[in-house]
């Protein structure tokens, strides 16, 4: 959802779902989001609140993104020449249990803009 529109920035709570499909509990202390429409970066999340995840469950996490309007702005003609974005998300999160690591995520997709009549 979009939260507020400014000049230079938008802010949007996007949902995380982390899937846990291991037999220990998932523990995260932090993590940084950023977003890439058609392989340019145009925002990011910090979150510091930390996250548990019980083993063979999913949870929802809310994320607040704050986007860049000058660097959609600058897609804005790929995105209807192509009539489709693709989009990728980079995450890096702090596992702290059931270990400690530093984790590198991505997760990539495609929306299509206009419906076929």
């Amino acid at each position: 959802t979009i939260d507020r529109i400014e000049l230079l920035e938008t802010t949007a709570t996007v949902t995380l779902r982390i899937e846990n499909e291991n037999d220990s509990q998932i523990e995260v202390s932090n993590g940084s989001y950023n977003l890439y429409i058609n392989d340019s970066f145009v925002g990011r999340s910090l979150d510091n609140t930390g996250l548990i995840v019980q083993p063979y469950s999913t949870t929802d996490k809310k994320l607040s993104l704050k986007i860049d309007n000058m660097k959609i702005l600058s897609q804005i003609d790929s995105m209807f020449t192509q009539s489709r974005v693709n989009y990728t998300l980079k995450t890096n999160i702090q596992l702290i249990k059931p270990f400690k690591k530093l984790l590198k995520l991505e997760k990539s997709g495609n929306v299509s803009l206009f419906r076929k009549s």
